[in-house]
């Protein structure tokens, strides 16, 4: 398994459309002190943008949807999302900001993406290391396709671990909060668990300068990446 990313044998789940599943979910989302400072990172790029409209690639419960709409008044909001559980919390929880957020069912695995836009902005917070890698691509340049010359693409999301240096990096995410198994194979089994499919960091900035985009890594805090890339023009 040497020199080689954690980045197989991982399998789907369905979890996201149970509803007692997302309810579960959106109750321990914000738990994590890096989370919350790439958040915060996040939002303050995102406003000194001065962004008006913002499209969420994976809204989730709207958590990061309120809080954009809630900090930057003037900005409206497309959300999108593939699950019908998780757009109904959404929808409760953005209701009081009226036809500044909108909401529409859309699968990122499939790439059924509404042809709406151009948009200041586009944001995605822990959606795409569910896909896989293949699909990353083509998602995020369908995404960078709906921006304005000069539109920002911001993406917080869970990179690969290499194997060789997974001991040293399990010892720096417990001290930064974030919950992390003692063993290569327990990460490995919990990732399926998940299905989640991350993919190393240079593989997500090779994805985005292939969309048309200028990238940068704004911050990495264990084997969480925020991401930050403009459209020519």
């Amino acid at each position: 398994m040497a020199n080689r990313p954690v980045t197989t044998g991982l399998v789907p789940t369905d979890s996201w459309h149970d509803q007692d599943a997302a309810a579960a979910w959106d109750m321990v989302s914000e738990d994590s002190p890096a989370r919350a400072e790439q958040l915060a990172m996040l939002l303050a790029v995102l406003a000194a943008a001065h962004v008006t409209d913002v499209l969420e690639a994976g809204v989730g419960s709207g958590r990061v949807a309120e809080r954009i709409l809630d900090e930057m008044p003037g900005s409206r909001l497309l959300g999108l999302d593939g699950s019908r559980a998780m757009l109904d919390l959404a929808r409760s929880r953005l209701e009081r900001f009226g036809e500044r957020a909108e909401l529409r069912e859309a699968d990122l695995s499939d790439l059924a993406l509404p042809d709406s836009g151009p948009f200041d902005a586009v944001v995605s917070v822990q959606a795409l290391h569910h896909l896989e890698d293949a699909r990353k691509a083509k998602c995020l340049a369908e995404l960078a396709r709906r921006l304005r010359p000069g539109g920002l693409l911001l993406l917080r999301d869970k990179v690969a671990v290499d194997p060789g240096v997974f001991p040293d990096h399990a010892v720096v995410g417990r001290l930064l909060g974030t919950s992390m198994p003692s063993t290569l194979e327990a990460y490995e089994a919990e990732l399926v668990a998940k299905g989640d499919r991350p993919a190393p960091l240079e593989l997500h900035l090779r994805w985005l300068r292939r969309a048309g985009l200028e990238p940068t890594v704004l911050d990495a805090t264990g084997h969480y990446v925020l991401f930050a890339a403009r459209r020519s023009g």
